[in-house]
């Protein structure tokens, strides 16, 4: 237990995955499922009203009120979503917390997280409008500038190429600005469960651990992401280089099919479950890093592993000293 760096938090998360991963799939699939069915209730419910409603809005043309209740669903169902993260964090906490969590504990978790998780995205919604119109208003004038500089081009393949470039620049400029803004959320739900912070409190408290390390932070978010898109992608081309093994096995035995055809049926048979292994285990391992990473950043900047030692010590103790107690009275 100690300050570590970035490989070794990386090998400390697959450990923990390694250790809690029945928990892990089953708190995924239980949270999944529930809150899908959920979700759907959710939309009904909102399209329901939007129906009843939609009479009072064609005559008055007043649309505020069903912009605000579709941003309201919205956020809240993001919110289901986001709060599949509380459990997981949970379970993986337990590495330092010295708690045991089960399944059942970290669906409770994340259902009882859902509306403080809304209040936080909701926060960072509205801090991120004057970003947001700033995006809009560039990509405005980005684009019109295109439309004027397109009639002065004849050749319609340079105008198509070119606005496929710089519409790609474009939009990887959108995700690095959202993804460097998001960085500052990093450890607000961690906050939230291992803390259990409110929802201002949280985000104050993923401020400061983030401030100061900010780059490192955001550096580390992005490469745990890559590094779980990177294992999905070695398990397809596994799968892929294996599927044509077997076609050429069946070349060689006269059986004739097309390898088109092949690879498509077998990713058509192998696709849910392969989309459900990589959900229930291989897309936590982003999270549990995070995790990693927040009380890495707890160490180095409050010296929580000294505090977690001096505890592990006390126990010790207290456990030492009553095991003498046990001995001393049986040998009466």
């Amino acid at each position: 237990m100690g300050i570590m760096n970035l490989s070794e938090i990386m090998d400390k998360s697959i450990e923990t995955l390694r250790k809690h991963v029945k928990s892990i799939a089953l708190f995924t699939v239980g949270y999944g499922i529930i809150a899908f069915l959920l979700i759907i209730a959710l939309v009904i419910v909102s399209a329901i009203l939007l129906a009843l409603g939609g009479i009072v809005f064609s005559s008055s043309r007043n649309m505020a009120a069903p912009v605000i209740l579709i941003s309201i669903v919205v956020i809240l169902g993001a919110s289901f979503t986001v709060s599949l993260y509380s459990g997981t964090i949970k379970i993986a906490s337990q590495e330092y917390l010295e708690e045991s969590i089960f399944a059942h504990d970290a669906i409770k978790v994340s259902f009882k997280s859902i509306f403080k998780v809304f209040v936080i995205i909701l926060c960072a919604a509205v801090m991120f409008i004057p970003a947001g119109g700033l995006i809009y208003l560039a990509g405005k004038k980005f684009f019109g500038s295109f439309d004027r500089t397109f009639l002065m081009m004849s050749a319609l393949n340079g105008r198509i190429v070119l606005m496929v470039i710089f519409s790609i620049i474009f939009v990887l400029a959108v995700i690095f600005i959202i993804s460097a803004y998001a960085a500052w959320f990093s450890f607000a739900l961690h906050a939230l469960v291992v803390e259990k912070k409110g929802p201002f409190a949280s985000i104050k408290r993923s401020f400061k651990l983030v401030r100061k390390d900010y780059w490192k932070v955001f550096g580390a978010s992005v490469l745990f992401n890559l590094v779980v898109y990177a294992i999905r992608i070695s398990i397809e081309s596994l799968i892929a280089l294996i599927a044509s093994g077997v076609y050429m096995l069946g070349k060689i035995l006269n059986i004739n099919q097309d390898y088109t055809t092949f690879l498509t049926s077998v990713y058509t048979y192998i696709n849910w479950p392969l989309n459900l292994i990589f959900w229930m285990v291989i897309t936590p391992i982003a999270a549990i890093m995070l995790t990693m990473l927040y009380f890495n950043q707890r160490f180095k900047k409050e010296g929580f592993d000294l505090e977690l030692r001096l505890k592990e010590i006390e126990k010790n103790d207290e456990r030492k000293q009553l095991s003498e107690t046990v001995e001393f009275n049986n040998s009466i």
